[in-house]
């Protein structure tokens, strides 16, 4: 999870790496929700957390809301989050990490 507390909208974003029961577990949660996503698999290049992971050819999920103007700066402060939607987008992770442990 990362800076899922603000962007305009309500959609979250969610970045793949070698997408399969993962992606799939998502697209269906989003479904069954009705909770706005937006998808799309990273490539090699693409370095975050899950790095470790990938290089070990494992799927991997990132939810992430997106950059501000505001990134990386003082004026990155907590009256800027938006928490209802942080709380919409943590239930539906949940709904999610919910699905992956059934499995």
């Amino acid at each position: 999870l990362d800076m899922i507390g603000r962007n305009e909208g309500d959609a979250l974003g969610i970045v793949t790496r070698k997408p399969g029961k993962l992606a799939e577990i998502i697209n269906e949660t989003s479904k069954q929700t009705g909770f706005a996503i937006t998808q799309k698999e990273a490539k090699n290049n693409y370095y975050s957390d899950d790095h470790t992971f990938y290089r070990k050819n494992l799927e991997t999920i990132f939810f992430f809301s997106g950059l501000h103007p505001d990134y990386h700066t003082p004026d990155d402060e907590a009256e800027r989050l938006d928490f209802k939607v942080m709380k919409d987008r943590v239930i539906f992770i949940f709904e999610v990490i919910k699905k992956i442990a059934a499995r």
